[in-house]
């Protein structure tokens, strides 16, 4: 993970989040869980469902 300049933090967006609601700044192409959705552009962001939440936690 790289760090931003002044070292307080990651310096990349992040590509996959869990939210409740739309409280995060998300790249176009993220993955995201969202408790509610609504507030999400499903046009930037791939909205997962809970289904998927599961099958990711799915031993393979």
């Amino acid at each position: 993970m790289e760090w931003n300049a002044d070292g307080d933090g990651p310096s990349a967006a992040p590509r996959l989040a869990y939210l409740l609601r739309r409280d995060l700044e998300l790249p176009d192409g993220s993955e995201v869980f969202a408790l509610y959705p609504l507030c999400q552009d499903a046009a930037r962001v791939r909205l997962l469902a809970a289904a998927d939440m599961v099958t990711a936690l799915a031993p393979r």
